[in-house]
């Protein structure tokens, strides 16, 4: 316990309204308040004419456990601010706690009642035949006639006259089971109630001050917040914000967009959520979703600090030069990148406006790269890159976020991504939006609203957080399946075709020198050679031919390349404790390469029948005069062997096989 002094000194400093400024006279102040709230609760154990146990209340027999009780409690918070009220809150936590130990007092007054009652139940009384006759044939059973030699031996040391017979009462067990058995629920469990009162006065109290060891004394003292983050947690140590407020500064933005507005009101309401956080107690089941609100808040930070630099006309064109097909989407970059430069140049002006928000949709059956187009986006412009799965999902918060008043609730994947990527211009890529529910599809329109998406404000993190920088790019097999409104958001839409058979070639062989290099130590340590001589050896088209499926995609090609021919190069002759030279006919070595093919199993969706190829290879391909069943819509079947014409060079090089 503090010194008078220290308590002075602690009087000096701390608010008007916690226990220890209301209370000077410590603990003996606040018990007397206390007394009286209980003198009105607490209860004792009467029976009625029928012999019923009643529970009377009483002014008095508070019970010593509840000084106990009250005085730890008193002297855990008597340095805590209540939030509230001064008086309300004080009354409020009498009150409680008041309750909570008549509580306990009127178990303690039913184990009395019990005690006494079983004392007098085991009880023995001793009584003369004669006595146990006058109580009546009824309560004979209840006695129990002594043998011939107790008798004789009681009768001799109580000097009992000649002729009196001496019985003593016995038990009934029957009776005293009920009572245990009816008690067992009596039990006071001291820590549980201690909890409880713990957490009651967490929910509208917070710590002003803290005890730390004094490094000169050793001894324990009381110190401020401030004081206990320098000497405890320097780390944590806040930057003192003049203004605690940030929505005037947030309205600024608003009408102005000016970015340094906008990150000095995001540092004080991140400031803001720092202390809630730091003042809630470990057992809060709110401190989880500030801590997370927080950690959201110092990616954000760091987003809206910088902006990343666009690269140069003539750099982007050196990243792009060896990228193989999507020619199309990156000279529609190009000229967007172009518009953003010219306006960095004559911007000081104020009489260029920048170019509109870059908005991507590929379109195109699944594998045909979309994913990878939009990773290679990110990486020409520089920017980072977040790709957000939709597959499956049906519920609007995957995009806002749902309200962190609700336990478990979670940010949003847009403020998640831009947290972790710590870059306002980030690209955020939206995959398999076709397979979302019509919620998400709609939601989808808010962020990409290009009018107010630079205060886009997500239910969980509740600060706007302006996405009018990001680059947004979705992927869908058709332009059905997204709402008119959003699609047509997207300025650049762009359909990726397959891959044709020259560009397949070339991608084998890129992957095929990656891989090589990866095994460069190995090829070295047993074949004695360095992987550009066994490129040489394996980049026959001859053998790279045998790499394609019969696919729109070029996921087979390499699965063919990196899982096969590669695994099998390393694991048969890269191995020095199994050594096997290099087969003399590469091109006809088992090198297990699989050879799927697409066949047309129909879409439901599009009411397109299957095609009978696809179930029997000797039946013919459906053509688009063929019947179809009911409900569906006759169409040329879309089996890989039956559309070469969409890769372009695959006939003449592959066959039509």
């Amino acid at each position: 316990m503090p010194t008078e002094e220290q308590t002075r000194q602690i009087w000096t400093n701390a608010p008007t309204n916690s226990l220890a400024m209301i209370f000077k006279g410590s603990f003996n102040d606040f018990w007397i308040k206390q007394k009286k709230e209980l003198e009105g609760v607490t209860i004792s154990m009467q029976k009625n004419d029928e012999g019923e146990i009643k529970l009377i209340g009483i002014t008095n027999g508070y019970g010593i456990s509840a000084f106990f009780i009250a005085r730890n409690l008193f002297n855990k918070f008597k340095y805590y601010r209540f939030l509230r009220e001064e008086a309300d809150s004080v009354d409020e936590f009498i009150a409680e706690t008041a309750l909570i130990i008549s509580e306990i007092r009127r178990k303690e007054l039913v184990w009395s009642k019990v005690y006494k009652d079983l004392e007098k139940l085991w009880q023995i009384q001793e009584v003369t035949t004669e006595q146990a006759s006058k109580k009546g044939q009824s309560d004979a059973h209840n006695y129990q006639v002594l043998s011939n030699e107790l008798k004789a031996q009681k009768n001799s040391s109580d000097n009992q006259s000649e002729g009196s017979t001496v019985i003593r009462k016995g038990t009934n067990i029957a009776p005293l089971g009920k009572i245990i058995s009816a008690c067992s629920a009596l039990e006071i469990d001291f820590p549980k109630y201690y909890k409880r009162l713990w957490r009651l006065f967490d929910t509208y109290a917070s710590p002003t001050l803290e005890f730390v060891i004094d490094p000169i004394t050793g001894r324990r003292k009381w110190v401020s917040e401030e004081e206990y983050e320098e000497i405890v947690a320097p780390e944590k140590k806040k930057d003192k914000l003049k203004d605690t407020d940030p929505w005037p500064l947030l309205e600024e933005y608003g009408r102005t967009k000016d970015r340094a507005k906008y990150l000095e009101a995001l540092k004080i309401y991140h400031s803001l959520n720092e202390k809630e956080h730091d003042k809630l107690p470990d057992t809060s089941n709110r401190k989880p979703r500030i801590a997370n609100r927080v950690k959201i808040g110092e990616g954000l930070i760091k987003a809206y600090e910088t902006m990343r630099p666009l690269p140069s006309l003539a750099e982007f064109d050196e990243e792009i030069k060896d990228i193989i097909g999507f020619k199309e989407v990156f000279v529609a970059i190009r000229k967007w990148l172009k518009g953003w430069h010219q306006f960095e140049k004559y911007k000081h002006t104020g009489r260029v406006k920048p170019p509109r928000q870059l908005m991507i949709a590929l379109l195109g059956s699944p594998g045909l790269g979309k994913s990878y187009i939009a990773d290679i986006i990110a990486k020409v412009l520089r920017r980072g890159f977040g790709q957000i799965p939709l597959n499956g999902k049906d519920k609007s918060e995957q995009i806002f976020g749902s309200n962190m008043s609700n336990p478990g609730s979670d940010p949003g994947e847009i403020v998640k991504v831009l947290s972790r990527l710590k870059d306002q211009t980030g690209v955020i890529f939206f995959d398999e939006i076709e397979k979302a529910g019509l919620e998400v599809k709609k939601a989808i329109g808010n962020p990409t609203d290009r009018t107010q998406n630079f205060m886009f404000k997500d239910d969980f993190y509740d600060f706007p957080t302006p996405l009018d920088q990001v680059i947004f790019i979705c992927a869908l097999n058709y332009a059905e399946q997204l709402p008119d409104f959003v699609y047509e958001r997207f300025d650049i839409k762009y359909t990726v075709k397959p891959y044709s058979y020259s560009q397949r070639i070339e991608i084998a062989k890129q992957l095929l020198k990656d891989g090589l290099q990866d095994l460069d130590f190995l090829i070295q340590q047993v074949l004695h050679k360095t992987w550009e001589e066994l490129y040489q050896q394996l980049n026959q088209e001859a053998l790279l031919k045998k790499t394609l499926t019969k696919t729109y995609s070029i996921r087979g090609l390499k699965d063919n390349i990196q899982g096969n021919l590669l695994e099998t190069l390393k694991t048969e002759f890269l191995d020095e404790d199994d050594l096997k030279p290099l087969p003399s006919d590469l091109i006809n070595h088992n090198w297990g390469f699989s050879d799927h093919e697409d066949l047309d199993l129909g879409d439901r969706d599009r009411k397109r029948a299957s095609c009978p190829y696809a179930k029997d290879k000797s039946q013919p391909h459906r053509k688009i005069t063929d019947a179809v069943p009911l409900g569906f819509i006759p169409a040329k079947c879309e089996c890989f062997v039956n559309n070469l014409d969409k890769v372009p060079g695959w006939k003449e090089n592959m066959g039509t096989n």
